[in-house]
């Protein structure tokens, strides 16, 4: 186990140590008034009190009156943390206002025309100058504006760059106008949650928080600050073997910290957007081709990296092709059968071709395609008819194969597993579904008809497992099955690593083969299947955690 332990933090420090060593090409030394600041993010999240909950959070957020929330700009978990929070909040009774960095104090007019529906996104974008004055991905924030529109809630810019004079305050002048403004709206929205979202490092004590205190004056306001994603805290829950098992730490009575990111999840969000800007300015490429030039490389990397842990040689690696959403027309022209399967599947393998296809490009699924490309050169598998019993269970194993590697990558995914699919199902009856909603229904049910049927054939109830329905669904349906019992699978796989159920050996035999005997895939499942029952993973459902 220790011996495991060691090997998987080697791997993702060496990955993290590439990523910054990236990073610092890119943006060379940094000023003074930024190390200084990092400096003191750091000596703010050094060490944690206690282990904590989302529970004890979400209740320390309902006592508060004005909460801080860290943002990191080009992380997508991030943003999804600050909405699940507000979400929880709205769920509780709350009433809610929000405060956001990323739009300008001096756009409130036009940020308030956007929210009650009077002016049309593109518009709202443009009339800020939104590209310019904030540039990161309007994708990952536009959920929160989505948020306040449907729920009407008030919403105030509080940043201090101007789209009219493109002017750029210091990172101290920043923090002063910021608490102030904060401040200002807070003694008028008495009753309310103020929840803010604001850069990370600014939420520092003596920064926002400490101006915010002072700018409030005499007046009694709960101000309680989380952090998010820090590094120091990360390998601090590391060192204790709690990583994969906390996401939520209380760093004094005043703040907390999510970890739902490692620390090298988050800087590479930071390299991509880096790589994609520098390309798009010099070669004047879309933010896509940018992405795919970039995860090239990246694909690469991440392969090279799976093979080391797993004792595997590294030959032959870099033999593949890497295709986005944006070559969709391509994998339609030679896959005209199941080109249907890209909108529900965020990363495919072709074996003929050696072709990865993401159709989100990230470091999950860019270490799933990396982990089947590994399957596939070392075992060999070919391409097979998609509807029999024996490609179900090939497709079973190499969907938990794929998740197994993008665990070592990011151990903070979350899959479904059975008892999520149950309550989805329960959650959904008697209900009018959209026909994309009635399929995730279907696959949820098909997935527990096979748990079902395992356990009865695992415990000689049944003297085989045939589920026809199962194995000759449509491609789309099929797949989606597959994938996600691969997927409990490899989670299982990455976890009993550390219980000592699973060795290094055991993974890099499944990794070598191609299971294409009859029947083999079937009973690798099964065998795998009935060891791993030994894993021990306390249930939280997916929707529960960061």
């Amino acid at each position: 186990m220790s011996s495991t332990h060691n090997q998987v933090i080697k791997l993702q420090k060496a990955t993290l140590q590439t990523i910054k060593d990236k990073i610092a090409e890119h943006i060379g030394e940094l000023p003074s008034d930024l190390r200084r600041f990092q400096q003191d993010y750091h000596d703010a999240t050094a060490d944690f009190s206690a282990i904590s909950t989302r529970d004890e959070l979400t209740q320390k957020i309902s006592a508060a009156n004005i909460v801080l929330c860290g943002d990191f700009h080009t992380l997508n978990q991030a943003q999804r943390v600050h909405l699940r929070l507000l979400r929880d909040q709205l769920r509780m009774g709350r009433k809610i206002v929000l405060g956001v960095e990323v739009i300008p104090a001096s756009e409130q007019k036009n940020l308030d025309k956007f929210l009650s529906g009077s002016m049309s996104e593109k518009s709202f974008l443009k009339e800020i100058d939104y590209k310019r004055i904030w540039g990161f991905p309007w994708e990952h924030y536009r959920p929160i504006f989505d948020f306040a529109r449907k729920h009407k809630v008030p919403m105030y810019g509080l940043n201090t760059t101007s789209t009219r004079s493109g002017a750029h305050p210091t990172l101290f002048a920043r923090d002063n106008f910021v608490a102030k403004k904060i401040a200002s709206i807070a003694k008028v929205q008495m009753d309310a949650l103020f929840f803010v979202t604001f850069g990370d490092m600014h939420l520092a004590p003596n920064h926002i928080p400490n101006k915010l205190d002072k700018a409030l004056g005499r007046e009694e306001r709960k101000i309680l600050v989380i952090f998010q994603n820090s590094e120091a805290l990360y390998w601090k829950l590391a060192q204790q073997r709690l990583a994969d098992k906390v996401d939520v730490v209380r760093v004094d009575e005043r703040s907390y910290c999510i970890i739902g990111s490692p620390p090298w999840v988050k800087l590479q969000s930071y390299l991509d957007w880096l790589e994609n800007t520098d390309r798009q300015l010099m070669c004047g490429t879309s933010y896509q081709d940018s992405m795919k030039a970039n995860y090239e490389e990246e694909l690469y990397n991440i392969a090279c990296e799976i093979s080391v842990f797993l004792g595997l040689e590294r030959y032959n690696l870099d033999s593949f092709d890497f295709r986005s959403i944006d070559d969709l027309p391509h994998i339609k022209d030679w896959y005209p059968d199941l080109a249907r399967l890209v909108p529900r599947n965020n990363c495919l393998y072709f074996p003929d071709r050696h072709l990865i296809f993401l159709t989100i490009v990230d470091i999950n699924h860019a270490a799933e395609g990396a982990a089947e490309l590994i399957h596939h050169l070392r075992s060999g598998y070919g391409v097979e008819d998609p509807t029999t019993k024996d490609s179900f269970y090939r497709r079973v194993m190499r969907r938990a194969l794929a998740y197994f590697g993008s665990m070592l990558l990011n151990h903070k995914r979350k899959c479904w597993y059975f008892r999520d699919h149950h309550l989805h199902v329960e959650k959904t009856r008697n209900k009018r579904l959209t026909a994309e909603e009635a399929e995730k229904r279907l696959v949820s049910r098909k997935v527990l008809e096979h748990q079902r049927a395992e356990d009865e054939f695992i415990w000689g109830m049944k003297q085989r497992l045939h589920l026809p329905s199962v194995y000759k669904a449509d491609v789309e349906t099929g797949y989606a099955i597959s994938r996600a019992i691969g997927y409990i699978q490899g989670d299982k796989f990455y976890r009993g690593l550390f219980q000592r159920v699973v060795t290094g050996k055991d993974m890099r035999q499944l990794f070598c083969n191609p299971m294409e005997e009859p029947g083999e895939a079937m009973e690798v499942y099964i065998h795998w299947r009935i060891v791993l029952k030994q894993v021990f993973k306390m249930f939280t459902s997916k929707d529960q955690t960061f």
